[in-house]
């Protein structure tokens, strides 16, 4: 599971994940003292199918100049560019699969 930090009027990049990936995806918002959202955080399953998904979105927030901040098992990543982006998607989930226990067909 990752986690995307960024600006609140950014959600609607975030609309094809939630219409084609729901079980996958999910969004918070912490408030304001003045009860705005301030930022949202959506958390994602990685997933081989997810992975080309979430890139593009993180790349389409950097070429809004949005902020994003990407969190995953007390790692961030912030400030990376367009061209590394997959690049660190698939390391992230490379590193989830390989600390799953395998599947134990008895």
């Amino acid at each position: 599971m990752i986690e995307i930090n960024t600006e609140p009027d950014a959600e609607h990049f975030f609309a094809e994940l939630f219409r084609d990936h729901p079980a996958s995806v999910t969004k918070a918002a912490t408030k304001s003292f003045d009860g705005r959202p301030d930022e949202i955080a959506i958390l994602v399953s990685l997933s081989a199918a997810i992975v080309p998904l979430v890139s593009k979105i993180i790349t389409e927030l950097i070429r809004a100049r949005k902020s994003c901040i990407v969190k995953h098992k007390g790692i961030e990543v912030r400030g990376f560019s367009e061209s590394s982006t997959k690049e660190i998607l698939d390391s992230l989930l490379d590193r989830e699969q390989t600390r799953k226990p395998p599947h134990d067909d008895r």
